[in-house]
């Protein structure tokens, strides 16, 4: 299951996970603390070229009616220490960045899209 910054409150991650099913959660800046720490592990190992975590990446371009949109994925089970950090967020198995470049006709728009997952099997592939 996926769903947007809304859905993704800890109570609901549960409620997927009881129901025997998977979920990848956006987050966003209203979910506070687990968002930061996300956003902040992830940019900093993309700076590092994740050199001593376990990855997945993945990019590909896609186009037509004069847009182009490149889109790289990160994706990490180095989640450890978000347990420690968010305890209620147990369920969580990956984390992963989406960075989206998009043009079209005039300037170029870029978005970096965070999100957490109950996936550990899963690569930077699948998320896109």
């Amino acid at each position: 299951m996926t769903t947007d910054a809304m859905g993704c409150q800890f109570k609901i991650a549960n409620q997927i996970m009881n129901a025997k099913a998977d979920y990848v959660l956006a987050l966003k800046g209203s979910q506070g603390k687990c968002c930061d720490d996300v956003q902040f592990f992830l940019d900093t190992q993309i700076k590092a070229k994740f050199k001593h975590t376990p990855h997945s990446d993945f990019k590909s371009v896609n186009g037509g009616h004069d847009r182009i949109e490149q889109r790289q994925v990160w994706v990490s089970t180095d989640v450890a220490w978000l347990h420690e950090r968010h305890p209620r967020w147990k369920s969580i198995q990956s984390i992963a960045v989406v960075n989206s470049l998009r043009k079209q006709g005039g300037p170029t728009s870029q978005e970096k899209r965070y999100f957490i997952s109950s996936h550990k099997d899963k690569n930077a592939e699948f998320i896109v």
